[in-house]
């Protein structure tokens, strides 16, 4: 498995580099990009961009691949292919489990495990991206009284108004109650909303699932839009 905390924005690993194990470089990662190659400018700009877009390198850009790639990364005239590899190995690594949302949030990590998951496991892309607009505050891991959730209807989704989807949200979750016995479900992902509300933006299946097996609360993350917004959350939730 790879540890994707090693790879760099353009998609290199500073482990066992001569110039990095001489001490002529700090590593890009440890330095946040402020290495003597980008001297001139003062920060890798590859670096600084990987960090604007809020992503650990390149390949996991919504907007890979850019046409500036080539022009930056201009050693590496295959680097559209690398990252793409790169990104691809980093889709099939597992972060859909209780524990590796742990490991993330204890190391106070939150943000990268839920953008790590929805692009991976989670499938949910489009979730991951909207997250990124703006600035969002996470808690950690919570046990989330489900009583909070009363506004959030019991079966499937609203939104699913034709048989065979609703036949699909069910028998999905028959698969995750039957997988439980070895798996831990990544927890909720719940937006509290500015108008006191929660929404669960990923985990109906979830849900649903621990609604069945009678929980009355679940692991989950909550996040808020805004400071203020996220005050008040902390004080609902007393995290």
């Amino acid at each position: 498995m790879i540890d994707f905390e090693m790879i760099t924005a353009c998609g290199e690993c500073c482990y066992g580099c001569t110039k990095k194990e001489n001490g002529t470089c700090p590593g890009c990662i440890e330095s946040d990009g402020i290495v003597p190659e980008w001297a001139e400018s003062g920060r890798c700009k590859i670096h600084a961009c990987a960090r604007k877009h809020k992503v650990q390198f390149c390949g996991m850009c919504s907007e890979f691949p850019c046409s500036e790639l080539p022009k930056i990364i201009h050693w590496n005239p295959n680097i559209i292919e690398h990252l793409s590899q790169l990104s691809e190995r980093y889709k099939k690594q597992q972060y859909g489990n209780l524990e590796t949302a742990a490991d993330f949030c204890g190391r106070n990590r939150t943000e990268e495990w839920v953008q790590r998951f929805l692009r991976s496991d989670g499938h949910n892309i489009a979730l991951a991206d909207g997250l990124l607009k703006e600035e969002r505050f996470y808690t950690g891991i919570i046990q989330f009284d489900l009583l909070l959730l009363n506004n959030i209807r019991v079966g499937a989704p609203e939104y699913l108004t034709e048989e065979n989807d609703i036949e699909y949200f069910f028998s999905h979750v028959n698969e995750m109650m039957n997988a439980v016995d070895n798996w831990n479900p990544p927890p909720l992902i719940i937006e509290y909303k500015e108008d006191g509300d929660f929404y669960v933006c990923d985990g109906r299946h979830r849900l649903e699932m621990f609604r069945q097996k009678k929980a009355k609360a679940v692991p989950a993350i909550v996040w808020a839009t805004g400071k203020e917004n996220f005050d008040r959350l902390q004080e609902i939730i007393k995290c």
